[in-house]
């Protein structure tokens, strides 16, 4: 593959097949990857955000738990939806489908989508619904939630600019889950010291 990148190459090799009748409905689509790929960036971006302000006292997690389901209903699970629709549409032709950046990064980004729609945004819903301190205490939850989906997506991203081979991709794997790891570790050290009230 060219050091141009993967969405640039299977843009590039898919006009070339199409001739310039189709020209057109490729660069419509490069060009929604694009700006869907740049909001779901700056919607992770957003969310880490959240997600580390709401370390900072109880306040800022009750506020987290109804930004954190508002952002993924109205901004993640859209752009998610039209990067990776878009990235199949202009990777088909080319036959780039059985690449290991595709498919991975495909398969992250789906469970990602999956798992805010119907398990972090339902937990966030419930717990800022709750009295106060059951809110604190489930929305804590709720937002740990939320960070592995984060690093689900985050993940998806990185695999589709990186765009590694199949043996690049078991490394960088291997690199996520020492992160995963550290994340959780820290987690539950965080989770075991008492807050300020």
């Amino acid at each position: 593959m060219p050091p141009m990148g993967m969405g640039a190459y299977a843009f590039h090799h898919s006009s070339t097949h199409f001739g310039s009748a189709n020209m057109d409905m490729f660069l419509v689509l490069g060009l929604l990857h694009l700006a869907a790929g740049f909001v779901w960036a700056a919607g992770v971006l957003i969310l880490a955000l959240i997600l580390l302000a709401a370390r900072r006292d109880d306040d800022a997690t009750i506020r987290a738990l109804s930004e954190a389901a508002h952002l993924g209903r109205r901004v993640l699970r859209p752009a998610i939806l039209v990067t990776v629709a878009t990235g199949l549409a202009l990777a088909a032709p080319a036959g780039l489908l059985g690449e290991a950046s595709i498919v991975l990064s495909t398969a992250l980004a789906v469970v990602a989508m999956v798992a805010g729609a119907t398990v972090v945004a339902p937990a966030c819903e419930q717990a800022s619904g709750m009295p106060r301190g059951a809110a604190l205490i489930r929305g804590r939850h709720a937002l740990r939630l939320a960070g592995l989906d984060l690093g689900g997506q985050g993940a998806a991203i990185g695999l589709m600019i990186l765009a590694p081979g199949w043996g690049g991709a078991a490394i960088l794997g291997g690199l996520v889950a020492c992160l995963v790891l550290a994340g959780a570790l820290l987690n539950e050290a965080e989770a075991g010291e008492p807050r300020p009230v």
